[in-house]
């Protein structure tokens, strides 16, 4: 098969695999979202180095894609090379420091953990998703976040060389759900975490009721992208959204979940259209009666 310009010009230069106009549906947990001019998988930081200044070369738009947990992709695709990070999956632990590349999913960081009788990523039960979109975002909840446990953040500044420069924690500007690391466009190749030694039996209850409450709270069999909207402060998005009557109400193939009315589910046949009208009719209503206009917490790429 003869490739495209950009997904030739990337072939050469890259060891990882490169797949063009793939369905990126098949890639997000929406199971929403067209065909990218290319999706590559790096093997490495030079590989991902590689793949941005070939797509700069070409004048074409880059994005950073782990498991595709948490974003929503336009139905008739986009002209944009994806990086999926889910073959930077290397992994080091040495006493209570975890090192962990962008690709590897918090449940394996978790397990490796819990394994070893560490204390610190509990937090991480039911977390879909990998490392490297979890710093960025500092994915957590109510019992932690990654801002709790990483130390040090490897990223590759695109709009500078690019050039892959080393952040301490202090550096990469946690707060809630969010990053100096996302402000700026900076992508993730690997981390270092912190987490101290714990009873293993107690670790494990911690993680079984956090897994126990998150299937009773959450909807685990429909595919979603998980919390749609942030937290407003002193507020759970959540109940402002079932205070609305918005609570089980659908556009197409989208659902506003009537197990948890801060994810939108996909019931079948979803398009992006039908999510994003939930999404502007959940803000809207909200606005309206309590004054507080709900920010996303998934990403949408248009």
């Amino acid at each position: 098969m003869t490739l495209s310009p950009t997904a030739e010009a990337i072939r050469k230069i890259v060891r990882g695999k490169v797949l063009e106009r793939e369905q990126l549906a098949k890639h997000t947990s929406f199971r929403i979202g067209g065909p990218a001019l290319a999706l590559v998988y790096p093997l490495d930081v030079e590989d991902a180095v590689s793949v941005i200044e070939a797509a700069r070369s070409l004048g074409t738009r880059v994005i950073v894609l782990g498991h595709g947990t948490n974003v929503l992709f336009p139905d008739e695709g986009i002209d944009a090379v994806i990086i999926k990070t889910t073959m930077m999956d290397g992994m080091k632990t040495s006493g209570g420091q975890v090192w962990a590349q962008a690709g590897v999913s918090l449940s394996k960081i978790l397990e490796d953990a819990m394994r070893r009788g560490m204390s610190g990523a509990e937090f991480m039960a039911g977390i879909p998703g990998s490392l490297g979109g979890a710093v960025a975002m500092n994915a957590g909840t109510r019992a932690g976040d990654m801002a709790s446990v990483v130390s040090q953040v490897t990223v590759i500044e695109s709009s500078a060389g690019p050039r892959v420069t080393h952040l301490d924690a202090r550096q990469a500007g946690f707060r809630y759900r969010g990053s100096r690391i996302l402000d700026e466009g900076m992508i993730v190749t690997d981390a270092t975490m912190e987490f101290s030694l714990g009873e293993a039996s107690e670790i494990k209850q911690r993680v079984d009721e956090a897994l126990e409450s998150r299937r009773r709270t959450q909807p685990t069999r429909l595919p979603s992208a998980g919390s749609v909207f942030k937290n407003p402060p002193g507020q759970a998005a959540g109940r402002l959204i079932e205070e609305a009557g918005l609570k089980g109400i659908s556009r197409g193939g989208a659902q506003v979940s009537p197990v948890h009315a801060n994810f939108i589910v996909n019931t079948g046949g979803a398009t992006a259209v039908d999510v994003l009208a939930l999404v502007e009719e959940i803000r809207l209503r909200v606005k309206e009666l309590t004054g507080i206009t709900l920010e996303t917490e998934i990403k949408i790429v248009r």
